[in-house]
């Protein structure tokens, strides 16, 4: 169901660093620039494959436009091969092929449990296949209330809760208390 492949590598991340300090060399790993969200994880390039997942999903993925391109099958009766099934029902493929600064930005939103409960799953799966491939940049892809260190900006809280989704991640990280 959920493909994760980068395109380019952590080392051209550096290379992008090492021209913004004017040549000098750069050592660090993805980690510094995904916490610091500098320009060079922009240079870092993801193909994301999703087969057969809700109508709903993808539309609220396609939501996310900076720095993601969206590729998504077509439910059209003319074009379908299937004659063109129920387009609210009818499960789709989607691809995207987004930088690392827009993959952390899609989990700020799509990993809150704001979202819609399948929409959540599919970025949890999401998470799951980049951390297989980068555990680092994984890491940084996490909900808007982890992301802000326990501000949640939503007007009414999700379940779990707020210091249970806090606790889920940190414990993720190692960071148990």
């Amino acid at each position: 169901m959920v493909t994760v492949e980068p395109i380019t590598s952590s080392d051209l991340v550096r290379r992008a660093a090492s021209v913004t300090a004017h040549g000098a060399e750069v050592r660090s790993g993805i980690d510094v620039w995904a916490r610091t969200e500098h320009s060079p994880l922009r240079a870092y390039i993801w193909w994301i494959e999703l087969h057969g997942v809700p109508y709903r999903t993808s539309v609220h993925l396609v939501r996310h436009h900076v720095g993601i391109e969206h590729y998504v099958s077509t439910t059209r009766p003319d074009l379908a091969p299937d004659g063109g099934a129920d387009s609210k029902q009818a499960p789709v493929d989607h691809a995207m092929l987004l930088n690392a600064q827009a993959l952390i930005n899609l989990g700020r939103s799509r990993l809150c449990y704001k979202a819609h409960a399948g929409t959540v799953r599919v970025m949890r799966m999401i998470r799951r296949e980049v951390a297989a491939a980068d555990a680092e940049l994984a890491r940084w892809m996490r909900p808007e209330c982890v992301y802000r260190n326990g501000y949640c900006p939503e007007p009414y809280e999700c379940q779990p809760g707020l210091a249970k989704v806090l606790r889920m991640y940190r414990r993720e990280e190692g960071d148990d208390d």
